[in-house]
């Protein structure tokens, strides 16, 4: 990203799970809200752990859902994505928000794009989030030292900050993806975009603008 994210009085967060349709759908747009503005990403655990779903648990009501994302959104969710369900795929949140945990703590900088390329690579591509692999191509398409993130990820210090992150997300959101803005004093102000980018811009200006 070229553009130097502007200066703001608010810190921006946004509360979300790889595991969300509705977060992969809005994925272009904190993309690109990511180049005027600094945005935190709070991976949120939604099918984490014990928690976790298998493909053949969530297909019928996946389906359903993703015509609506798409028709709301232009997202796509491809034919690879619906065959890794077919194959009853482990879906635990544990592992990719552990990942966007880290992208964090290496490379802030990098942690929408890092978030948004890993929710393409699942539902466009129809990569398995809990292979190594889909992770290690990306860092290597960000020119992020793929070694250190991979030895980061298996630290036990990121394994239990990436729970800290759950209960913050949980303290922040009961639904996902979840944009709000938090003031200096910890006001919290709810982002309301309806996934259109025109409207999430509109609302920027008009909270930050706000004393």
């Amino acid at each position: 990203m070229t553009n130097e994210p502007k200066k703001q009085s608010k810190l921006l967060l946004y509360i979300m799970d790889p595991y969300c349709g509705w977060c992969y759908g809005d994925s272009r747009n904190i993309l690109e809200l990511s180049k005027q503005y600094k945005i935190e990403i709070i991976p949120a655990g939604l099918w984490a752990d014990a928690n976790s779903r298998t493909g053949h648990e969530v297909k019928e009501f996946i389906t359903k859902g993703s015509r609506i994302v798409t028709s709301k959104t232009g997202a796509q969710f491809s034919s690879m994505y619906f065959n890794l369900l077919e194959k009853n795929t482990k879906l635990d949140s544990e592992i990719p928000c552990r990942a966007i945990n880290v992208i964090k703590k290496l490379h802030p900088e990098l942690q929408v794009e890092f978030t948004c390329k890993v929710m393409y690579a699942h539902y466009f591509h129809g990569h398995d989030l809990n292979i190594l692999q889909t992770y290690y191509d990306i860092c290597e398409e960000l020119k992020i030292n793929s070694e250190i993130f991979l030895s980061e990820l298996e630290l036990q210090n990121n394994i239990d900050n990436t729970q800290y992150e759950f209960n913050r997300a949980y303290q922040l959101a009961k639904k996902y993806p979840t944009f709000i803005a938090v003031s200096d004093n910890g006001d919290i102000e709810l982002i309301e975009g309806k996934h259109n980018l025109d409207k999430y811009r509109t609302e920027i200006e008009r909270i930050m603008s706000e004393d």
